[in-house]
């Protein structure tokens, strides 16, 4: 039988381009499921990304709703930074104890308040009952008499409130041993003209008592104090028996502050409301414990800066870094412990979702201080997580990390990138006007040539002249070299390192 070398090759031939377009599916498959649609510059949790926290109380701390627990790692509860507001307090967490551990911060708290004190005409002040009874109690009297005089009581809001169904206490309350009492020379003080609204809760849902409260937060001049003890949400850690009962006295205390916590979390989540550490100190609970007193306030965000481009991206990458920065580092370490002799490969069960949106890093590795080498790129075209490893490999391969016996000796630091914004120029003068000194990572493109400079590389130039000279050099052109075509791109960074706490 004779051979048809014609149709073998033309078998071949189909054989071969099959396989092709069947390897370059299978590598564009895989490069697709490699990294998620969004990258690190466009992080922004959402409700939906939230493990709600078991105990709401605990959420006071942590609201808005960026907050965020990784339930992997369990890092805790990392606190969302809102960026460039001005503070307009609407609900003021106090600290419920007396004067003599806690009256120098409570007054700090007020002091923070006075220039508003022309703002709030009414006071709603919240606190728990030292007595047990079914709902809230509210006053009779049209005044409560401290030792500073008489303080007015809005009774128009108090009538509104008689009429629900949580108004079951009996007003006598008042004239008792409560833990409004501390607070009212503070209001009488700060607030000459304001009037108050007081609130005694025992057994409450704080949804309903939020649901009360709720319509007066509509208007600009109603400030919301609770009082509550956050010093049983952070008890020092103890091991004798004294200090222990010490522990749960102080946690049977805290409890009966919660329904306030938890209604404070409810109406600023309601409100949109921001938190904000007022002051913290620690106080003798005796000669042998000290507890962390704290007050707190949720404040409206007025006249909040809009972010966009760089900075938006920025803002995104700062907190994408601060939800995430264990797990960059472990799979840093796990890539050093891997090179030279292969890659780490970055697998999804073993790391949050988040670490496989697309991200660009430039990483350092330093032995006793001294540099190694340091690789990276500014396209973000892979997930983080693998960039890194990627970075880590390459490094750990160049002669000198070759010569590397001992990994323990070694640091590294990770430089996390946002995505290059395009900045328009008309002029060379012009570019160095929009630059941002100190901060602004510089990428240069003309023709064929591309060069790039860290944010960091400010610390060895003098200038924007000297930076932007840097940088041509680094892209392989003259110094004095200026073309039409030049086009020049901002980014910024973030950068984590192994010796974080």
């Amino acid at each position: 039988m004779e051979f048809n070398r014609k149709k073998i090759s033309g078998y071949i031939m189909i054989a071969t381009i099959i396989f092709v377009i069947i390897w370059f599916n299978v590598a564009y498959f895989k490069y697709q499921i490699s990294s998620n649609h969004q990258s690190i510059s466009e992080y922004n949790l959402s409700d939906e990304d939230i493990i709600p926290p078991a105990d709401l109380a605990m959420a006071a701390f942590f609201y808005p709703a960026d907050a965020y627990q990784n339930n992997n790692n369990a890092d805790g509860y990392i606190e969302y930074s809102q960026p460039k507001l001005k503070n307009f307090p609407r609900i003021i967490i106090q600290p419920h104890h007396g004067y003599r551990r806690a009256g120098a911060l409570a007054q700090e708290s007020f002091n923070q308040l006075k220039p508003f004190s022309d703002i709030y005409r009414n006071i709603i002040l919240i606190g728990p009952s030292h007595q047990k009874f079914d709902g809230i109690a509210l006053p009779s009297n049209n005044i409560i008499t401290t030792p500073l005089g008489d303080i007015a009581i809005n009774q128009n809001i108090v009538n509104d409130w008689q009429k629900s169904p949580l108004a079951k206490g009996n007003q006598s309350y008042y004239s008792k041993k409560n833990s409004l009492n501390v607070q009212l020379p503070f209001i009488q003080k700060t607030f000459k003209s304001a009037k108050i609204a007081p609130i005694l809760y025992s057994k409450v849902n704080p949804e309903e008592l939020a649901k009360l409260i709720s319509p007066y937060l509509n208007k600009k001049n109603v400030l919301v104090i609770v009082v509550a003890d956050l010093a049983g949400y952070f008890l020092p850690t103890a091991d004798d028996d004294q200090n222990l009962e010490i522990r749960l006295k102080q946690n049977r205390h805290a409890f009966c502050s919660k329904t306030g916590l938890e209604t404070s979390v409810i109406l600023a989540k309601k409100y949109g409301l921001v938190p904000r550490l007022l002051n913290a100190s620690q106080v003798s609970a005796n000669t042998n414990a000290l507890i962390e007193v704290k007050g707190w306030s949720y404040d409206e965000p007025l006249e909040q800066t809009v972010l966009n481009g760089s900075e938006l991206y920025y803002h995104n990458l700062k907190n994408f870094v601060r939800h995430h920065y264990k797990e960059l580092l472990k799979v840093a370490q796990n890539s050093l412990a891997s090179a030279p002799k292969k890659r780490y490969k970055v697998r999804r069960k073993n790391f949050n979702n988040f670490l496989f949106n697309r991200g660009a890093s430039f990483v350092k590795i330093y032995q006793n201080g001294k540099l190694v080498g340091c690789f990276g790129e500014i396209a973000a075209v892979r997930a983080v997580a693998a960039d890194i490893a990627r970075n880590i490999f390459h490094i750990m391969n160049t002669p000198e990390g070759l010569k590397i016996t001992d990994k323990n000796s070694l640091s590294l630091s990770l430089q996390l990138l946002t995505e290059p914004e395009k900045i328009k120029f008309s002029s060379y003068d012009d570019l160095l006007e929009q630059i941002e000194y100190g901060v602004d990572g510089l990428l240069l493109r003309s023709g064929k040539r591309e060069g790039f400079l860290l944010p960091d590389t400010w610390l060895d130039v003098k200038d924007k002249n000297e930076f932007i000279k840097k940088l041509k050099l680094q892209a392989g052109l003259s110094p004095a070299y200026w073309a039409k075509d030049i086009r020049i791109f901002r980014f910024r960074s973030v950068e984590v390192k192994d010796d974080e706490d």
